[in-house]
Order: structure tokens, then sequence, then C-alpha cells
């Protein structure tokens, strides 16, 4: 047997309840549902499981569980109700642009006469330029055989596998 020590609010505090509890709980508190029958023709061999019959049963709700009695009854002294000035204000809607503007341009890619006259600075013509890249991965023969594959020897798989498969030829097909 194990010594473990046990602490003075472990006596005291409420125990753990168990989690399987609130499973069962949550099952007798929903409806009974209506069994399943097959409707299209099935296999003889074809039987129905209980989680598919359990899944295929309609939920039936009880109309106790409703939050608010429908339909809702309307008090009295809200049809006698008059609106104040502010609510007609913000009953109507708000008028909103209209979608395309009354001055339109007939071409929108005439450049403005500000921007003919502006002069640029020395720094945005600097930015202004394309960034020149050395390019350093260039070779004389780019197709050429490198010296030191020239020297490689090869093993004897690689040799096997560099030899093409044998092809039969059939002169009858052409």
């Amino acid at each position: 047997m194990s010594s473990k020590k046990i602490s003075s609010n472990a006596v005291t505090s409420k125990p753990a309840r168990a989690k399987t509890t609130i499973r069962w709980e949550k099952q007798l508190d929903e409806p009974e549902k209506l069994g399943w029958t097959l409707t299209v023709p099935m296999p003889k061999k074809y039987k129905v499981s209980k989680r598919t019959n359990n899944l295929a049963k309609p939920i039936r709700r009880d109309v106790a569980h409703l939050s608010k009695p429908f339909p809702t009854q309307i008090p009295p002294g809200v049809l006698k109700h008059k609106a104040s000035k502010r609510i007609l204000e913000l009953s109507e809607p708000r008028h909103v642009a209209d979608p395309f503007p009354l001055n339109v341009r007939t071409n929108p890619f005439v450049v403005s006469p500000g921007a003919l006259k502006y002069k640029a600075t020395k720094r945005t013509k600097e930015l202004a330029e394309a960034k020149e890249y050395v390019n350093n991965h260039t070779r004389d023969d780019p197709f050429g055989i490198s010296p030191a594959a020239l020297i490689a020897k090869p093993k004897q798989r690689i040799i096997e596998l560099a030899k093409p498969k044998n092809i039969h030829f059939l002169p009858s097909i052409f």
C-alpha cells in the first residue's frame, strides 16, 4: 500500500462529480424518438444498426420548452403610443450619394495641369531609375560538361541505368 499524504483541503472540499452522470442526464432530458423503417428495398443481408436507427429518428421538441408564448401578446399601451420627432427622423432611410458622380470626365486618363508643371527632385529621379543587377551565374558554355564530370568513374549500377530500355520494333505497325 502506498502512503500518500492527504491535505486538509482534500478532506473538507466537495468530492468531484463524475462526468458520466452528466451524459446520462442529457440522455434522459431528450424526448424519445420514433422508429425508422426502410422505405427503399434493401438487400436481405442488410440490418439497420441501433446507431443509424437512432440518428434517423426526427427530434420531437416539447411545446413547453419554448421560452416565449407564441404569438406574443402586444400590450395595449404600445398601440396608443405616438412616435417622437427623433424616432420619426430615425425611421426614414439615409440619403446615400449617387453611385456615379455627376461630373464624369470624358477621358479619365488625362494628366492634370499641375502634374505636367511638376519638376522632379534629384532624389526622386534616382529612385525612378531601374536598379542594375550583376548576373554572376553566367557561364561561357552553359551546355558544356564540367571537367570533374569527365574525370568521374561511374559505378556499375549507374552504367546499367544509363542504358536505354529494350524496345521491340514492330515494322508491321508502320
